[in-house]
């Protein structure tokens, strides 16, 4: 290509608006972001990365689980050097200021010097793709800016660099074949075509737009159900998305090569669009996305994680979604705006909160509409992927503005959120989730989704429920859950049974401002001394009357209360789990309502609290009908009855 100063994700016109946009007082916000951004990274005091490879090149078939930590300590401070050198390139061009771009330009040639890209790992492809941007535009942007000694350095380099991604896609295809759409590939695919823009490669952009492994076959594979990722998490869905993006971007600006991947329609009449629709069907009110699966413990509105994405899809396709979510947000100050976005963001539409089913992932949503504000629950069944977690039949809830139950996760410490202990020790694990556990142990994974065995919505009432029926959990036990959502509360029923007596732990994770009330007598007691009950602590228990029990947490001025009973006595222990994996952030509380028996069923209220009388559960009980068990929930507020009926197990 011809190297006229132009960059490979931004056109002409839309750097001369960027550069209008800096001196209007309608951006200032993103000016003084991109200008804040810039000047940090000068400021910093760092080393210039020395790519000491000597662990791998003593031993390059060491077993790359295991080298995590030294693969990214090897990387990371080149992969930074390089984002910080985009960053200036980027703002050296809008606000044209050429000691931006002088520093981006001699971090570019360290880097074309001293980087080898030959150090392999199952995460090299990702790596060398990050660097592959920054490297790429300022090798087409600074073009005339190096002398062609240096020119020919950087080409060399940004060679190297696609023939390493080339080598850890084939390393991926031969020794992690078991996950041939993952979110890696992706990264690879933006890599490897970035690289092919800039050096003119059409062996390297051809295979990405019409390969049997390129743009088209990976979004297909890669998405479930309406467009929702594979990989078993929210969080990675936006992984995949990004890099499909990217390579989306690249193609947008370069017109001549005569394709939209934006809008073009591929396997199963699959689009690009439907990854940026999907997360809205599954946005809770207040914009959180529920955390399934790995998400490192990132709780934020769906309209500050992901600003910059939604910013662009609303350019590209004017969904008056897009700009009611971007509107959600603060002042629009990311990247993405300044370069991409609107001036107007309308008409804008807000995305409504509903009931639905994802079948392929086994995903449930119940959201009452005549509720104000909403009420709604979540209820996972998903299959066993490589980023989730053993959470099925875990049940978040929602209500009066508010996630009152969720999932759990610490925050990781390690750099490398993935391979960081915590994540093995605590967070993938089910302790860490909203269900029943059995004998203290892990759920087994599986391999497709749980049955949902009813789905009803009704004006008043929203039920879902979903069952394992042939003990593929834990062996010889069968569980059912049911959750039902009305404008005043959610009713909940788990079902467990077995031939043997069994300990069945119901566990909830608060999402509360401080400790959850208690009327029990509570002493201290201890948990299995390994994982991950010895990472609890402050485990106290007491008594769990036959009548159940009652707790009530706070959020700011509102409260929630769950009353859950078991019909039977048992016990209740609470703990504290660490916010951080390292327990430099404090803790926060679980709560384990525990029986014993070969069955058991738990019922459970749930509700916010306001200045009428609660709903209570008046009286639960199996009864066969003729043909089968079913378990009758009545419930009460002063003189005015519900009643529910669930199948029985």
């Amino acid at each position: 290509m011809d190297h006229d100063g132009a960059f490979l994700y931004i056109d002409r016109d839309e750097l001369e608006r960027a550069q209008q946009r800096v001196l209007a007082p309608a951006w200032r916000a993103a000016a003084d972001a991109l200008r804040s951004s810039a000047e940090r990274v000068l400021a910093q005091d760092r080393d210039m990365p020395g790519f000491d490879s000597a662990w791998y090149d003593a031993d390059p078939d060491r077993d790359f689980g295991q080298t995590y930590v030294l693969f990214h300590d090897t990387m990371r401070p080149a992969t930074r050097l390089m984002s910080d050198a985009h960053t200036l390139l980027i703002a050296g061009q809008v606000f044209q200021e050429d000691r931006y771009l002088d520093t981006a330009k001699a971090w570019a040639l360290h880097v074309a010097a001293h980087g080898r890209f030959h150090v392999q790992h199952h995460d090299a492809g990702m790596s060398y793709a990050g660097m592959a941007d920054p490297l790429a535009e300022i090798y087409c942007v600074l073009f005339d800016r190096f002398s062609a000694e240096e020119q020919a350095q950087l080409r060399a380099a940004l060679i190297a660099c696609g023939e390493a991604i080339r080598t850890n896609s084939r390393h991926w295809a031969a020794n992690l074949a078991r996950m041939p759409y993952n979110n890696h590939l992706a990264c690879h695919a933006r890599g490897l075509l970035v690289l092919g823009l800039a050096l003119d490669r059409s062996e390297w952009i051809d295979p990405i737009l019409d390969g049997p492994k390129g743009f088209g076959p990976l979004m297909v594979g890669a998405t479930y159900d309406d467009g929702l990722c594979y990989e078993s998490s929210t969080g990675y869905h936006f992984a995949t998305l990004h890099f499909l993006m990217r390579v989306a971007e690249l193609v947008r600006h370069r017109p001549d090569l005569g394709r939209d991947l934006y809008r073009e329609t591929f396997a199963n009449g699959r689009t690009l669009k439907h990854m940026f629709d999907a997360p809205l069907r599954l946005l809770l009110p207040n914009g959180e996305l529920p955390a399934l699966g790995d998400c490192y413990a990132v709780r934020a509105p769906l309209w500050q994680r992901s600003a910059t994405v939604y910013e662009l899809a609303y350019a590209v396709y004017g969904d008056p979604h897009y700009a009611w979510l971007i509107r959600q947000g603060d002042e629009r100050a990311s990247l993405s705006a300044l370069l991409y976005g609107a001036d107007d963001l309308s008409p804008s539409e807000p995305v409504a909160c509903r009931s639905r089913l994802w079948v392929e992932h086994g995903y449930g949503l119940i959201a009452c509409p005549d509720a104000e504000p909403t009420v709604a629950a979540v209820l996972t069944g998903d299959r066993s992927g490589v980023h989730n977690h053993r959470d099925t039949l875990s049940l978040q809830i929602f209500a009066g503005g508010r996630l009152w139950t969720e999932d759990a996760e610490s925050r990781a410490v390690a750099a490398h959120s993935f391979s960081d202990p915590i994540q093995q020790t605590f967070n993938r694990t089910t302790l860490a989730h909203n269900l029943v556990v059995v004998d203290e142990q892990d759920q087994r994974g599986i391999r497709t989704p749980l049955q949902v065995t009813q789905f009803v919505t009704l004006p008043s009432c929203h039920t879902v429920e979903m069952a394992d029926d042939s003990g593929r959990l834990y062996p010889g036990v069968r569980m059912q859950r049911s959750a039902a959502i009305t404008p005043d509360y959610c009713l909940d029923v788990y079902q467990i049974a077995s031939e043997a007596d069994h300990t069945y732990d119901w566990l909830v994770h608060p999402r509360a401002d401080g400790p959850v009330t208690c009327d029990l007598a509570f002493g201290e007691t201890s948990l299995p001394d390994r994982a991950p009950y010895a990472l609890l602590r402050n485990v106290q228990a007491a008594t769990a009357p036959k009548e159940g029990i009652a707790l009530t947490w706070d959020q700011e001025t509102d409260r929630f209360r769950i009353d859950v009973s078991a019909g039977m006595e048992g016990r209740l222990f609470r703990a504290l789990w660490p916010v951080a994996g390292d327990w430099s952030e404090g803790g926060r509380e679980l709560l384990m309502y525990r029986v014993r028996a070969d069955r058991s069923d738990f019922v459970s209220i749930g509700q916010v609290i306001t200045d009428d009388a609660p709903w209570r559960i008046a009286s639960a009980e199996r009864v066969f009908n003729g043909a089968h068990d079913e378990i009758r929930v009545s419930v009460s507020k002063g003189s005015e009855v519900r009643e529910h009926v669930f199948a029985g197990i």
